[in-house]
């Protein structure tokens, strides 16, 4: 590992440490880090000279000696926008740079590319200016896509979106200026989790989100697992009926077909209750539709049947359900369990917890502020990072 590299890791990690134990002091950092007193000395006066960091109030800890200066990440620091595309719909999140939220916003329109850019650059504007900020105070812009997106930010097809073979990472940083920082949708909301959520003590663990499709972000040994050609977490894609409903992939009974939001509305049609989307399920749930109920039923059946094999095959810490599955997932959990245990291994499904994420259905805006977050801290140019102005 060369220098560089080294030192960025160092800074992640202590920029990290000071973002979840804000007014710490640098004796606390070494001891949260594991770096030494120098190199921890040498960081945080490089970030205190990006204005990134801040000397706050004395800490007294009831000991003789100098009492310790609090360190803070300072809410001038800068600002991050996570967003996630999906058809028809651009949502947006703006947070101060420890990753706080400070406003949401969606646009709504047509899912081809050029409408799709054009909706995230008036996305951008509007939550810029509805807080009264320049786009010079943002950071970078990280955006999770329902697609399989390379390590250079190309976009090498989007099955739910119709595209395919697209440099998307250029057009947008042409677009906006900005760093721009790119991955599957369900893979940045795992980082999400990682970083802000519920496995940010995890080494081990599974996202499951169901938008469109089905999705899942493995982490595995505190690494998010990608595989030899990047296709790890396809969860939606496992077979749990041989013998069911034909897949967009062009097999049959993949677990999408069953448990995804989009999959669930169409059950719902054919029982003769068209609804528009998961709220209006939960809204439906809530009063205890005995339709809705017994979709969700024929649903949870199927997810069980895939949680039941990753759960023996991987052996997480965690299973966390996020994105618009989480809006009904509660409606699903008792029945989940039942299953879970008539299925699952003991031990295995002793030691994981089955968790709601969080952030709901803002996993993947929030997984595009991990992304950008992630993405600032490792630029080799970061401490004199030149900014950017937003283009026609």
């Amino acid at each position: 590992m060369n220098a560089r590299l080294i030192r960025q890791v160092n800074t992640s990690k202590l920029f990290h440490a000071l973002r979840q134990n804000p007014a710490c002091s640098q004796r606390d950092l070494v001891a949260l880090t594991g770096l030494d007193k120098a190199t921890v000395s040498t960081i945080i006066s490089q970030l205190e000279a990006a204005d990134l960091v801040e000397k706050a109030d004395q800490l007294s800890r009831g000991k003789v000696g100098r009492p310790e200066t609090a360190l803070n990440i300072p809410l001038r620091a800068g600002y991050l926008l996570g967003a996630r595309l999906e058809p028809g719909t651009i949502r947006l999140i703006l947070s101060y740079l420890n990753g706080d939220v400070l406003a949401r916003h969606e646009e709504h329109g047509e899912t081809d590319l050029e409408s799709s850019i054009r909706l995230l650059s008036q996305g951008v504007e509007h939550i810029l200016a509805q807080n009264e900020l320049t786009v010079e105070k943002v950071k970078a812009l990280g955006i999770g896509i329902p697609a399989l997106i390379d390590d250079t930010g190309y976009l090498v097809f989007a099955p739910n979106l119709g595209w395919r073979d697209v440099a998307i990472r250029e057009r947008l940083e042409q677009t906006f200026g900005l760093p721009i920082y790119l991955d599957n949708d369900t893979k940045a909301a795992a980082l999400a989790e990682k970083l802000f959520g519920r496995a940010q003590a995890c080494q081990n663990f599974i996202f499951l989100s169901g938008h469109s499709g089905v999705g899942g972000g493995l982490y595995l040994a505190d690494t998010l697992y990608r595989g030899s050609s990047g296709l790890a977490g396809e969860i939606g894609h496992m077979t749990v009926n041989p013998e069911g409903q034909v897949c967009s992939c062009g097999n049959k009974g993949c677990l999408e077909t069953y448990v995804s939001e989009s999959a669930i509305l169409k059950a719902l049609r054919e029982q003769g209750l068209d609804l528009a989307d998961v709220w209006a399920i939960k809204a439906r749930a809530e009063n205890g539709d005995s339709v809705v109920m017994q979709v969700l039923e024929n649903a949870t059946y199927y997810l069980a049947i895939a949680l039941a094999n990753l759960l023996s095959a991987l052996n997480p810490e965690k299973i966390i359900i996020g994105g618009n599955l989480a809006v009904i997932a509660p409606f699903m959990m008792p029945a989940l369990n039942v299953e879970l245990k008539q299925r699952a291994l003991g031990k295995p499904l002793k030691d994981c917890q089955l968790e709601l994420s969080l952030f709901g259905s803002e996993s993947v805006p929030m997984g595009g502020i991990a992304l950008a977050l992630e993405g600032f801290l490792a630029l080799p140019t970061w401490l004199t990072q030149t900014q950017f102005v937003l283009k026609e």
